[in-house]
């Protein structure tokens, strides 16, 4: 059986209700008013037989009457009594008004003293008490009267003409009932037509979808309390239309010492001023929570963001964000407070140690620096003049000591260049500098520097590429050199048989560039797997004893991989000892812009020390700007052999004075001098010239570090060689600039 529906039992309790109410009604009333009927018409019909009986009784007895017979009377009157048994009491009086008959003595003397009075004539009725009927009549009924004769009924019960009266009403109200409740479900029934039924689902529906929802409001308005109050944030919510506050949260109260009357701020007992004005004692500057005390409409819309520095030492982190109620508007502020005296704390010590850091930095770069100069400079004093020596008249055993001088001259300074690059890569200090250059000529020049070592060793040294596609590639070709001479140097130094392999291949070419991959193959040691992981760390090799068999710091795979990893590639080796190794790497490379790129470094040639030129034509008068002694004579002697006349001053001053008065065809600049540096005088000479002659300033200087070379050409220099300078590459740099 169907479960009826709330609404429709609703409807049918209603229904039956009112139809039970109108039944009542209409039979109640009627009902009513028959009874009342009824019951007047048993009252007349009793007080009808009891004139009845009392005019037939004074017939009867008036003989006896007339006679003054009292037992007549008496015998007449019990007779009387007998006939009619509802005949509760009867006397007859004489004409002084005393009885001298009755039926029952002792209702005569109430009956005598009641409102019984001499009937005046037949029919009168009394009412002498509830349920009874009262009549007298003269005794005799016609004539003189010698007395008077009254009688007392019994009235009949009305009960039976009640329940005779009330039986069809009963009935029908009872039918009216049965049928009016059965009119009652037959209405609601047929009250559930489809149309009522989908309304009443939908009823039901959106009830239950109001009580459900606003179960879930009720349980996320509990959830976000609950998420208040356990939120490190002080909250509060300012009510700034009437200075109240609508919410605050536990961390609050703690936050501003609010514990104690967080109740009474939370009843709402104490106004916004006073709550700012709590807080502002505890702050440095009271102005810091104006926005406490309300805000006009300029300042309405404003999101402030800002720390307040407290007077117990703590720092807290204010958010004040406008809140907005629809249709209301604007209605006040929601303040967040964040504790962060720790985070400040260690921002102050950060921001020290950074400061710290920044002071090291700048002292260990200053330092190297210093270092690469002070070792540079005396260098370039035995490199010079060793060169000078090997070109000029000297036996066999001369030859072969000044030549093992300069050998290790240029390792010592390989030995420099290594460190300081590491050193300066360590420190984040070295940029990659980009330019379109020949990656086959960059190979050849790298097979042309380390072809000596290989021949002496009699191992042989090859390079190999694909010729069918373009090398003209976009990168630093100054570093791309600096790794391959690494990786050829070590395969020369550690193979006693066989050959290095030098091969360029290039693989897959996307938008970023070519990727180009590089192998440098030996026939040498090779290195033991659990070696390899530490190659390309800083003064590591596979081991102690090739160490001592075959020297070096270990430094050189340290800066390859370093570098490779600035230019954005990787780098790698496989290798199995007594087979060999193979070092590789790979990097991205744009296509050059041009066809015609220059040589991979400020001329190509190698740093080889023959002088083959010993052409003695004057070529030009240059003027070098030297403090040391030793590199003025090196510097002299050097111009000398290329062919070049050249005068000598000790400072950067005395280089502008020097010029000012003689129009000499270059300047050779030292860097660092007395009383006026080279970069200082290279500013003031240009701005004498006021656009004038320009006369060509050359740094030749033992600055060697990241940004030497485009600190000096920002001054106004116009080329730059670093100390040790040989013949070779002073004699290509002045070829530049001296025609």
């Amino acid at each position: 059986m169907a479960m009826k529906s709330p609404q429709t039992t609703r409807l049918f309790w209603s229904i039956a209700a009112l139809v039970w109410c109108l039944v009542v009604l209409a039979v109640a009333v009627p009902a009513l008013v028959a009874l009342r009927a009824e019951l007047g018409r048993s009252q007349e019909r009793a007080e009808a037989r009891a004139l009845r009986l009392v005019d037939n009784a004074a017939m009867e007895i008036g003989p006896e009457a007339e006679k003054g017979d009292v037992k007549a009377l008496t015998r007449a009157l019990a007779e009387l009594a007998h006939a009619n048994p509802d005949l509760t009491a009867a006397y007859v009086t004489g004409q002084a008004g005393k009885a001298i008959a009755h039926t029952d003595p002792s209702r005569v003397g109430q009956l005598m003293s009641d409102v019984y009075p001499p009937p005046l004539r037949s029919g009168t009725l009394h009412a002498p008490a509830a349920q009874r009927v009262a009549a007298g009549a003269p005794v005799p009924p016609k004539g003189l009267a010698v007395g008077a004769l009254y009688v007392e009924l019994a009235q009949p019960s009305a009960m039976p003409d009640v329940i005779a009266a009330l039986a069809w009403p009963t009935i029908t109200c009872a039918l009216l009932l049965v049928f009016g409740t059965a009119g009652a479900g037959w209405i609601a029934r047929l009250g559930r037509t489809p149309y009522a039924t989908s309304l009443e689902r939908a009823a039901a529906d959106r009830t239950q979808a109001m009580q459900r929802q606003g179960r879930v409001l009720r349980s996320r308005e509990a959830l976000l309390r609950a998420m208040s109050e356990a939120s490190p944030l002080a909250m509060l919510v300012a009510d700034e239309r009437n200075g109240s506050v609508l919410f605050v949260n536990g961390a609050f109260g703690r936050a501003w010492a609010l514990d104690d009357r967080l109740a009474e701020v939370r009843r709402g007992e104490v106004a916004l001023h006073e709550i700012a004005d709590h807080c502002a004692v505890r702050v440095e500057s009271g102005a810091a929570l104006l926005p406490f005390l309300g805000a006009d409409d300029r300042d309405a819309q404003r999101v402030i963001a800002d720390e307040l520095f407290l007077r117990d030492g703590r720092v807290l982190r204010r958010l004040a964000a406008p809140v907005r109620h629809e249709p209301e508007g604007y209605i006040g502020r929601l303040y967040l407070f964040e504790d962060i005296t720790v985070r400040k704390e260690s921002e102050t010590e950060l921001a020290a140690a950074r400061d710290a850091a920044l002071v090291a930095s700048r002292a260990k770069s200053e330092f190297l620096a210093t270092m690469s100069h002070e070792l540079r400079t005396p260098l370039n004093g035995v490199v010079g003049p060793i060169e000078l020596l090997l070109n000029s008249r000297l036996d066999a055993a001369q030859r072969e000591q000044a030549a093992m001088v300069l050998e290790s001259a240029d390792q010592l300074l390989e030995l420099i260049s290594q460190i300081l690059d590491y050193a300066t890569i360590d420190a984040g200090d070295l940029t990659i500098e980009s330019a379109d250059f020949d990656c086959a000529a960059l190979l050849e020049d790298v097979r042309v520097r380390c072809a000596p070592d290989a021949e002496r060793k009699h191992l042989a040294l090859v390079c190999r590429l694909d010729d069918s596609v373009s090398w003209m590639l976009h990168g630093d070709a100054r570093r791309l050199r600096q790794v391959l001479l690494h990786l050829v140097a070590n395969a020369v130094k550690f193979t006693e048989h066989g050959g290095i392999e030098v091969k360029a291949a290039q693989r897959a070419e996307t938008a970023a560039g070519v990727e180009v991959d590089v192998r440098v193959a030996d026939t040498g040691i090779g290195i033991a797997p659990g070696q390899q992981s530490a190659l390309f760390d800083a003064f590591t090799q596979a081991d102690a004893s090739t160490t001592r068999r075959y020297g070096g710091t270990g430094m050189g795979l340290a800066v390859a991989q370093r570098l490779v990893a600035l230019m954005g590639g990787a780098i790698g080796v496989n290798s199995a000892p007594g087979v060999g190794s193979t070092f590789w790497f790979t990097l991205t490379l744009p296509r050059a812009s041009e066809t015609q790129v220059p040589a991979p470094l400020n001329g190509a040639a190698h740093n080889g020390h023959a002088m083959t030129d010993t052409n003695r034509t004057k070529r030009g008068h240059l003027l070098v700007a030297e403090d040391n002694p030793v590199n003025q004579k090196v510097a002299l002697r050097m111009l000398a052999r290329l062919g070049y006349t050249a005068d000598v001053v000790g400072n950067g001053r005395e280089a502008a004075v020097a010029l000012a008065q003689t129009p000499y065809d270059a300047v050779l600049m030292d860097c660092m001098m007395p009383e006026m540096d080279g970069y200082a005088a290279t500013e003031a000479i240009r701005r004498a010239e006021n656009g004038g002659r320009h006369t060509p300033i050359i740094a030749m200087t033992a600055n060697a570090m990241p940004g030497d070379r485009e600190h000096c050409l920002s001054v106004g220099m116009d080329d730059y060689v670093a100390k040790p300078v040989n013949v070779e590459t002073l004699r290509a740099v002045l070829a530049r600039h001296v025609a």
